[in-house]
């Protein structure tokens, strides 16, 4: 799976869904749909799948 900025993740701990805006080697920065809430986290804690999970286009 081929992570890239602009997909969608939605928390399975918070239900609220987020967007990544910054990928910088094995970090990311994810953003609140309403831009409110930031989170940084590593690449891999994405694909963690009791955490996230990745909303299809």
């Amino acid at each position: 799976m081929k992570i890239k900025e602009g997909d969608i993740y939605k928390s399975l701990l918070s239900d609220e869904e987020y967007i990544i805006k910054k990928l910088v080697k094995h970090i990311v920065v994810l953003e609140s749909q309403n831009g409110k809430k930031q989170i940084f986290t590593e690449v891999d804690n994405l694909k963690i799948r009791s955490f996230y999970i990745r909303k299809e286009e």
